[in-house]
């Protein structure tokens, strides 16, 4: 089926938004990690997947575990497309708004505890711009 939804009668809704807030932190948290320059990349496969099998144990009983809205939402269409059962009342609420919290506040925890990447070079000196040809032969027949 591919739908991720929650039973309203053994779960309420506050714990279905919390799990699923803390599950997409988790896997956003894990991934900002892993893709850092300063971290060895060639172990993402095996600690994202790592990290979505943990989740998916915790979180899963509780809401299925989307920890993606865009994951959430494809079944439901499809369903919906197909006269399938859907539970559109949960996508919003459950799934894509903790979701999207979820990663937004695992952005500012990540860049919060690591140490920050210093730029150096001023801005304008490290970008290329379209008219720094013209500038330099300006500059070079003035002179």
């Amino acid at each position: 089926m591919g739908q991720t939804s929650f039973n309203e009668d053994a779960t309420t809704w506050a714990s279905a938004i919390l799990a699923e807030g803390i599950g997409t932190f988790m896997l956003m948290y894990a991934i900002l990690g892993i893709v850092d320059s300063r971290s060895p990349g060639d172990f993402a496969g095996l600690i994202i997947g790592g990290v979505v099998v943990a989740i998916i144990m915790v979180v899963g009983p509780v809401t299925g575990a989307s920890l993606n809205p865009a994951r959430a939402f494809g079944p439901e269409l499809v369903s919906a497309l197909g006269k399938g059962t859907t539970h559109w009342n949960q996508l919003i609420p459950v799934y894509v708004l903790p979701g999207l919290v979820g990663s937004a506040l695992a952005a500012f925890a990540y860049d919060f505890m690591t140490k920050p990447r210093v730029v150096e070079t001023p801005i304008r000196e490290a970008v290329s711009h379209p008219d720094d040809f013209g500038h330099a032969a300006q500059t070079a027949a003035t002179h």
